[in-house]
């Protein structure tokens, strides 16, 4: 396999750790409007602080989920959005929230 390249077993693991993120998920969320500034981000990820902010950010950047645009105007500012990848998973996110609506209220398993 070429170097940079995730194999099927590593982009699935790569995708549960994603899942896994209650923030990143959130920041996902948010961004299926269209694109969001940090500062909006924080107001819509209400309990997130600016460094995790930022740590997801550039870790969706990173994975392609997300695209980062820079505007040099005064005063300069930076927005993000969803990619073609980002809006797949982001289908796969409402996959699992149409499963937690169908669980809500259910009972819980009694212990084995």
């Amino acid at each position: 396999m070429e170097s940079g390249t995730l194999s099927k077993q590593e982009a699935y693991e790569r995708i549960a750790q994603i899942m896994g993120c209650k923030w990143s998920v959130r920041i996902l969320d948010a961004l299926a409007n269209g694109s969001a500034r940090p500062s909006e981000l924080l107001r819509e990820c209400g309990g997130l602080a600016e460094r995790v902010l930022h740590r997801c950010l550039n870790r969706l950047q990173r994975d392609g989920l997300i695209s980062k645009r820079c505007y040099a105007e005064i005063p300069p500012h930076t927005e993000y959005e969803l990619t073609p990848m980002g809006k797949e998973v982001l289908r796969l996110l409402e996959s699992a929230w149409s499963l937690a609506d169908r669980w809500e209220g259910s009972q819980r398993a009694i212990g084995k």
